[in-house]
């Protein structure tokens, strides 16, 4: 169950630092 909480946490904080610089990248998110 950590493993999980761990990867979620780090999958959240790429996703919110995604969030702007694709837009001014134009990168396709997932």
């Amino acid at each position: 169950c950590e493993r999980y909480l761990k990867l979620a946490n780090y999958l959240m904080k790429i996703n919110r630092l995604w969030m702007k610089p694709s837009k001014r990248l134009n990168l396709p998110l997932f």
